[in-house]
């Protein structure tokens, strides 16, 4: 009743514990919601179940170096994810990836193979903003406000 439509909503998936039950029942309550909105998720395989419950809504992958983000999933899953491998499946409108790790030759490559948004986390400060909007197109950011983009 809070947001109630009237702001889009950016909604997250977490990978942790039930995300297939976690992904249906979202699918379920969101069909009533009348605003905009996405999902994003680090589980591949949750932006793919999304598209096959809700395929009009655009769905992002999260992404990030696990490795030195200290991911606790074991080495297979880390590769996997950090190098976006499982997106064939997941084929997400968006890849959402931490703006640390952009020069990821793997990231790099996933830019050319699949033509999507691209959407740099979380930005904290000018400098960061000045490097991401090299590389990205959308940008996430916290505790400033970053200048408009001059043309």
């Amino acid at each position: 009743k809070i947001v109630d439509g009237k702001v889009p909503l950016i909604i997250e998936i977490k990978p942790e514990g039930n995300w297939k039950k976690t992904t249906r029942l979202l699918s379920e309550r969101m069909k009533k919601y009348k605003g905009k909105y996405c999902i994003e998720s680090f589980q591949p395989l949750a932006v793919a179940l999304y598209k096959k419950l809700q395929p009009q809504i655009p769905r992002g992958q999260l992404a990030s170096d696990m490795f030195k983000e200290k991911d606790k999933n074991n080495i297979v899953i880390k590769f996997l994810c950090t190098n976006l491998m499982l997106d064939f499946l997941a084929k997400p409108d968006f890849i959402a990836y931490n703006h640390l790790y952009s020069g990821n030759l793997s990231y790099r490559i996933a830019r050319k193979l699949f033509p999507v948004t691209n959407v740099a986390w979380t930005i904290q400060n000018r400098h960061e903003m000045k490097e991401a909007r090299k590389i990205f197109d959308i940008f996430i950011f916290e505790g400033f406000m970053p200048e408009k983009k001059h043309k």
